[in-house]
């Protein structure tokens, strides 16, 4: 009896052990995202008045997303709100994500890549690298 207590228990032991290095293998496979958030206001038609064309920094929230076309709320991996000069930067494990935008009650999408399928501003987190995705609210007239 004893010997099978000795078992169990080095079996339960080695199967802990084996889950946490897997968990750290994992949790070490991360990358960093940065990037600046902005605005176009104003009128950016070519012209004499296209000069009240006006890009700025804007402080609002990025929503991170497992790839999609819109946002959805169960897809999200992780937000930050960007600073007053609408720069942010958070972690995230490998792999491929979208970005969506808060523009007043609704997250927006800067750009659609359409390959195979589309996705919102796609982009790619590598192991111990950065990657930088900068997007746009636009309110312009163009």
């Amino acid at each position: 009896m004893r010997n099978l207590f000795i078992i169990i228990f080095t079996i339960i032991i080695i199967s802990f052990i084996s889950c946490e290095e897997k968990e750290k293998g994992t949790m070490n496979k991360t990358g960093t995202l940065q990037g600046t958030i902005g605005i176009y206001e104003g009128n950016c038609m070519p012209g004499p008045e296209s000069s009240l064309c006006e890009h700025s920094p804007i402080s609002t929230t990025v929503a991170i997303t497992y790839p999609a076309e819109y946002f959805n709320a169960a897809l999200l991996v992780d937000s930050v709100i960007t600073s007053e000069d609408g720069t942010f930067e958070m972690s995230l494990p490998e792999g491929y994500y979208s970005l969506f935008i808060r523009d007043s009650a609704e997250f927006i999408c800067d750009r659609w890549n359409c390959q195979n399928e589309c996705n919102c501003t796609l982009f790619k987190i590598k192991n111990d690298s950065v990657t930088i995705v900068n997007a746009n609210i636009d309110h312009a007239t163009w």
